[in-house]
C-alpha cells in the first residue's frame, strides 16, 4: 500500500503519522504541529517528504525511521522542536540511502541521528 497525504493538517494528537507497513509515504506541504512525535515509519520502500512541509513536535522525534525502511528523502521542509529530541532520527537498515536537501532543524538536543547501517 502507498499512502499519499497533500497539504494535510495534523495537530493535538501523539504522533502524526505511523506507518507500520507497506509500499510508500509521500508527504507534499501541509503541517504535523503539537505532537509528541511527528512521523514513525518502521517499515517501506520509501519514505519523501517535501512542499514546505513543517513538523513542530513536543516529544523525542520529529521524524523516525526504523531499520526497514530503505529509502528516505526530506527536501524544503522544517521540523522544530522544544528544546530537546531528535530532529531525524533512522534506525538505519543493511543498504539504508536517505538524502535531505534544503531541510531546517531547529530548537532540538539533536538534528540527525544515524544507528546502524
Amino acid at each position: 500500500m502507498a499512502m499519499r497525504l497533500e497539504g494535510v493538517t495534523i495537530s493535538r494528537v501523539g504522533t502524526g503519522v505511523r506507518v507500520m507497513g507497506g509500499k510508500s509515504l509521500t508527504i507534499t506541504g501541509g503541517s504535523i504541529k503539537e505532537v509528541q512525535t511527528g512521523i514513525v515509519m518502521m517499515k517501506g520502500e520509501s519514505l519523501m517528504i517535501s512542499g514546505s512541509s513543517t513538523i513542530s513536535f513536543m516529544g523525542d522525534y520529529g521524524v523516525y525511521m526504523g531499520s526497514l525502511v530503505t529509502n528516505a528523502s526530506l527536501k524544503g521542509m522544517r521540523i522544530t522542536g522544544r528544546g530537546s529530541g531528535q530532529g531525524v532520527y533512522a534506525r538505519g537498515g543493511t543498504g539504508m540511502a536517505m538524502r535531505l536537501e534544503g531541510v531546517t532543524i531547529s530548537r532540538v538536543g539533536t538534528g540527525v541521528r544515524v544507528m546502524g547501517g
